[in-house]
């Protein structure tokens, strides 16, 4: 009996050795892809082994799928698989990087507009560690292919029907495992969508998607009610509060020196008068959400922006437009409001005036790389401010010249064309442009002009003097020190960047 077993069996693996080698081959690609991916929520060693487990059975019954359906057609679609599995595998590995989250069926669906704005830098995220291991992988899939017989597997249809049966029946249970240990509301939070893996995450995401979506907003409409915040800044009366969000602002740049050279001299002349704290590092979406933390003074998603939700009403939320009632608002960014969607939202949350890149260039504004430099802008927000001296002015601007991979930096004061040959280098030219236009931004405005300032998210770059996970707040008034005034959070917890909403309404509101 156990003879009549063993031969077949034997024989089996002898006729297809090279394809049980290729499907073991796709299958632990996207295993260790995923398990690098990944997010690991479980305590118990017993649980995680489990969670592991089934990942690993998941992704051989898909491999073993998509084999056994390739397996007798041409080799070429054989060859094509593999490249289209070490596409897939870099992405996840570059968007994982840059994001430090998993990529999600949302921002795959949502995001295109970002991927076109950014393709011409995207090989600049990758790493090369990565690329090269990605690449061994694949000449290991093209050798097996190759030493191939493509054979009469006359069972392969029937296999591959029972590996997609398993197939469900696995993802089955896991979502089965999920739902059976934690409420839905703890469900739908992004950590369970990324502990179990791509296949399941994208099947919860796909089948729970409104439900979902809906956690999220509730828990956006219950964080704004927190203000853990206790203000007390000697602030002279004013008419003008301005709020810039720099993209990619390290913390360490401040007091930063470079090539002999301070990187931010007018921020670092402005430290002794000035408030700054340190924001723990924004781990969400990055740029993607910081602007809508600050607005709202909620956390995100780490699905998709919000303001890729098409069924997400902004009108419902107490946004800062709506809040700082006494205040005509606008907003600018010189990049166009396609981009993670902005505009409707904007206008759904309350600002009275939105200017982006397709609003700007009709000004006579030059674009380059991704948008309108920052000089610039910041000289059409001026322009438009003084036109309104009489009011009181909310204006809110998102900075994009230090944006990866830092090749819309105009001026290269640091180091000079030559010798900006790493991309830290570039960072620091880019700060230091950034620097430049604010100290000419901070000449132009009237006298008692409150500014706020904070990094969207580090730069993750490498350059002497830099330290990770940390991002500057800096508040300042034109004419007035006020660096004896306090920021506290009630709960002793470190500052995060939707506190800082609750912040600019204190000094809104502050008579």
């Amino acid at each position: 009996m156990n003879n009549f077993i063993y031969k077949p069996f034997i024989n089996f693996i002898r006729a297809n050795m090279y394809l049980i080698m290729l499907v073991l081959a796709f299958a632990l690609e996207a295993f260790v892809v995923q398990e690098l991916t990944t997010v690991h929520i479980h305590n118990n060693t017993i649980n995680s082994i489990k969670a592991t487990a089934l990942r690993a059975l998941i992704d051989l019954f898909f491999a073993f799928f998509l084999t056994t359906i390739f397996y007798g057609k041409r080799k070429v679609i054989l060859y094509l698989a593999s490249i289209l599995e070490f596409i897939l595998s870099l992405l996840c590995m570059t968007y994982y990087n840059y994001f430090k989250a998993p990529i999600t069926f949302k921002a795959i669906a949502t995001q295109f507009h970002e991927f076109l704005a950014i393709i011409n830098v995207v090989t600049s995220l990758i790493n090369p560690v990565i690329f090269s291991a990605l690449i061994i992988s694949l000449i290991i899939k093209f050798y097996i292919i190759n030493n191939l017989r493509i054979c009469n597997y006359k069972n392969r249809h029937f296999h591959g029907l029972l590996s997609l049966i398993f197939l469900f029946f696995l993802i089955e249970i896991s979502i089965k495992t999920i739902s059976s240990k934690y409420e839905f509301l703890e469900i739908a939070q992004p950590r369970m969508l990324e502990a179990y893996g791509y296949l399941n995450t994208f099947a919860i995401a796909s089948i729970h998607e409104t439900e979902v979506e809906n956690v999220y907003i509730a828990q956006s409409l219950y964080d704004q009610r927190k203000n853990n915040l206790a203000v007390d800044i000697p602030l002279k009366p004013f008419k003008n509060l301005i709020v810039i969000q720099v993209e990619s602002m390290d913390y360490s740049v401040l007091c930063l020196k470079s090539n002999g050279k301070k990187v931010m001299p007018f921020l670092d002349s402005m430290k002794n008068h000035s408030i700054i704290e340190k924001i723990t590092k924004n781990d969400i979406m990055g740029s993607a959400s910081s602007d809508y933390n600050i607005i709202v003074g909620a956390k995100t998603s780490k699905a998709a922006p919000y303001y890729l939700h098409p069924f997400f009403n902004f009108s419902k939320l107490e946004a800062l437009p709506k809040k700082l009632t006494k205040f005509k608002s606008a907003a600018y960014h010189g990049c166009t409001g396609n981009f993670f969607s902005r505009r409707i939202p904007y206008m759904e949350m309350g600002f009275q005036k939105i200017y982006f890149l397709e609003d700007l260039e009709p000004f006579g504004f030059e674009k380059k790389f991704m948008g309108i430099n920052d000089g610039d802008v910041f000289k059409f927000a001026i322009n438009q401010l003084n036109t309104n001296l009489n009011d009181n002015n909310f204006i809110f601007i998102i900075t994009l010249t230090s944006h990866y991979d830092f090749m819309m930096t105009p001026l290269k004061n640091i180091y000079p064309n030559g010798q900006d040959d790493t991309l830290g280098k570039k960072y620091i030219n880019s700060i230091n442009y950034l620097d430049q236009c604010l100290l000419e931004l901070y000449e132009k405005l009237p006298d008692d002009t409150v500014i706020i300032l904070y990094g969207d998210h580090q730069s993750y770059t490498k350059y002497d003097g830099a330290v990770e996970n940390e991002i500057p707040l800096m508040i300042f008034q034109k004419g007035n020190d006020i660096h004896n005034g306090t920021i506290s959070k009630i709960n002793n917890k470190g500052l995060k960047l939707h506190d800082i909403h609750w912040l600019i309404c204190s000094i809104a509101t502050q008579e």
